[in-house]
């Protein structure tokens, strides 16, 4: 059983503690409150439980108008006077409304505050089975969730929402959440997901007319299909999206848009617009004193100089980077910083400074919650199509296996392990033994095969009793 204190039993209870500590003064003051409280719940002709829901509404409308003429002080004790009625007469929708009043005023002052407030009023729009308030409570709350940094929090409170939203029909809201589930995607490393509810999201918005800007939206989307690796796809709405920023004159989204628009050509092989893109980003951080933007563009300027063969000019400039974003944070940049550092050290063979920062990062990634970031899937993204690279690399091969009168060629340098003659001679790639753990075999008869060792590990483990093979999973789990 669950034993709840009411107001009037807690305000004796924290009036009586000051008291105890010798402060009197604060004591009388809640003695005063109280006396006012309990005068406000004698019971009224009309009242639920002894409690006056008149009085309540009372309270709730003069709130509303203290709200509206500027005096947002009175407007919030006459607000939580209202909640503390209709808690304890059960009204638990109108309880619910006034939260999402209150939490909407304290946004601005105290975003915490207004996270426990909508959580209350999450409670108790669903225990008093009112839909409407408890999506709207539920939706207020992912947007605050968000703001505060708790990404899981937000997006498991908007996934919540959406189908009570898309339920009651009211699109506005929709499109708010599917924006937010957007951009907590991309946060969380879902790119597909991402495109997912930003096309929804840029649909909708078109739908409607919607008055709010689209720039951002369309920036989203466009990260969002460079990072699921649609190269292709994600620069017609970052172009539109630039065009947008550049009309409304606003140098840090055009920073942002531009920096987005670099790295989508960077990963299409296309240095010279990567660089241009990059360059004139770095010039709007710098006139608004973007720093941590700037250090970011900075970081993709290194990997444009290695790129170049630059390397001890892009390792300087990407540690001048990772020193500055230490100073300004140690969140999601600052990870992304070092893993670039890793990788420009890694391919210096300094294997060394390359471990530190990668683990450096991973114990970032971890602490926000993020998902693990795969050295060996941020390549492959490096190639503008993959497929088509290694059916190049494999008829090279071919060809100049043939020239050279031979029966075929085995190499392992693009890491993709296969083994046919589609070429007319035998093509044998060994792929590598820390990303797919597959090597190439010969048998003493002279045939060859790939051996993948997770295979070969499966097959070893189901020669193992299943009493051993349980205990082992049991290990693994704990």
């Amino acid at each position: 059983m669950r034993w709840r204190v009411n107001p009037v039993h807690r305000l004796v209870i924290h009036a009586s503690g000051r008291y105890d500590l010798g402060n009197t003064r604060s004591s009388t003051a809640d003695m005063l409150t109280l006396c006012l409280l309990c005068t406000l719940l004698l019971p009224r002709a009309g009242s639920a439980g002894g409690v006056d829901l008149a009085r309540a509404k009372a309270l709730a409308d003069r709130a509303a108008t203290e709200e509206r003429e500027g005096r947002a002080t009175q407007a919030m004790q006459l607000w939580r006077s209202a909640i503390a009625l209709y808690r304890l007469a059960g009204d638990l929708p109108s309880e619910a409304g006034c939260l999402i009043q209150v939490a909407a005023d304290e946004r601005d002052r105290d975003l915490a505050a207004a996270v426990r407030d909508l959580e209350s009023a999450v409670e108790a729009a669903r225990a008093g089975t009112h839909a409407e308030l408890e999506a709207s409570a539920r939706a207020m709350l992912a947007a605050d969730l968000y703001a505060l940094g708790r990404y899981q929090q937000s997006k498991d409170m908007a996934e919540a929402a959406l189908p009570m939203v898309r339920g009651q029909g009211r699109r506005d809201d929709l499109l708010a959440l599917l924006e937010i589930l957007g951009q907590l995607d991309l946060r969380l490393g879902r790119s597909a997901s991402a495109v997912e509810h930003l096309e929804e999201a840029l649909r909708l918005h078109r739908e409607l007319g919607a008055r709010w800007d689209v720039t951002v939206l369309l920036g989203n989307l466009g990260t969002a299909y460079q990072r699921s690796g649609h190269l292709e796809a994600a620069l017609p709405p970052l172009t539109e999206a630039l065009r947008l920023a550049q009309a409304h004159g606003d140098p840090r989204t055009r920073g942002k848009l531009l920096q987005s628009l670099g790295n989508v050509y960077e990963d299409l092989l296309d240095d010279d617009r990567a660089l241009q893109s990059f360059t004139q980003a770095e010039a709007l951080f710098q006139a608004v004193h973007a720093t941590s933007e700037l250090w970011m563009t900075r970081t993709s300027l290194a990997q444009i100089r290695a790129h170049q063969g630059r390397y001890p000019e892009a390792i300087a400039l990407c540690d001048e980077a990772i020193r500055g974003l230490r100073q300004l944070e140690g969140g999601e940049r600052l990870a992304g910083a070092l893993e670039t550092g890793a990788d420009l050290y890694r391919e210096q063979g300094r294997i060394a400074e390359a471990t530190t920062r990668n683990e450096e990062a991973l114990a970032i990634r971890r602490r926000l919650g993020f998902s693990y970031w795969s050295l060996s899937q941020w390549a492959k993204r490096k190639v503008k199509n993959a497929v088509n690279y290694i059916g190049a690399f494999e008829q090279t091969l071919a060809a100049e296996a043939e020239r050279h009168n031979v029966d075929g060629v085995i190499c392992g340098h693009i890491h993709h392990a296969v083994m046919h003659d589609n070429f007319g001679i035998r093509y044998v790639n060994c792929g590598d033994w820390v990303e797919s753990c597959t090597a190439v075999g010969e048998h003493a008869d002279g045939r060859l095969e790939i051996i993948t060792w997770t295979d070969e590990a499966s097959a070893a483990r189901r020669l193992v009793s299943p009493r051993a093979v349980a205990l082992e999973e049991t290990e693994i789990a704990a």
